[in-house]
């Protein structure tokens, strides 16, 4: 319906501004990450549409993460490779959100400036029950140190997933068991 650039700038623009009022409030740890969509990369403007909502929000941009999905990445290659090298120039860090599920071609990783993997909620929701997504957990997570790659684990729900991503070596997490989504203001 073409609706997803406006939106997508409207949630640019708020995540931006509100992190600007949690670091009014003395939050001046928090940091934000948005997702970008396929279809925000084929606007031409993109790069001054992130710097005006950091610079309009009064945040530093260092704060601020952009998701991009695996299928984002291997369209298009040269032209998103200026854009993030673009983006990494500001201060902005890069992430891979729901890393192995699409289509992970590692040379990717070596082109393009990514500072984190986002290790899929589908591995996370199996750690207790299948060894085969034990093993890709802990070949991301190597390879991710091995690359100087920050990792976060999506869909974390329980504390025996918790233990098992600590003990292997991944310390960023998100999920239900460590914060549901609340307001803003709480």
């Amino acid at each position: 319906s073409g609706l997803i650039l406006p939106i997508s700038d409207f949630v640019l623009q708020n995540a931006c501004k509100q992190l600007g009022r949690w670091r009014q409030q003395g939050h001046t740890d928090l940091r934000i990450s948005v997702n970008l969509s396929g279809r925000q990369f084929q606007t031409p403007d993109l790069t001054k549409q992130i710097l005006f909502a950091i610079r309009n929000a009064g945040i530093p941009a260092a704060y601020v993460e952009l998701e991009l999905t695996e299928q984002v990445l291997i369209e298009n290659q040269e032209s998103h490779t200026q854009f993030m090298h673009d983006m990494r120039e500001h201060g902005i860090t890069l992430a891979i959100d729901d890393f192995g599920v699409g289509y992970s071609s590692l040379s990717y990783l070596k082109h393009f400036p990514i500072n984190a993997l986002k290790i899929d909620r589908s591995f996370v929701s199996k750690i207790e029950s299948s060894k085969q997504d034990e093993t890709i957990i802990q070949t991301i997570i190597a390879m991710a140190k091995s690359l100087q790659m920050d990792l976060i684990a999506e869909g974390i729900e329980s504390e025996a997933q918790l233990d098992y991503l600590i003990k292997s070596g991944c310390h960023d997490g998100q999920g239900f068991l460590l914060g549901r989504p609340i307001p803003a203001d709480e």
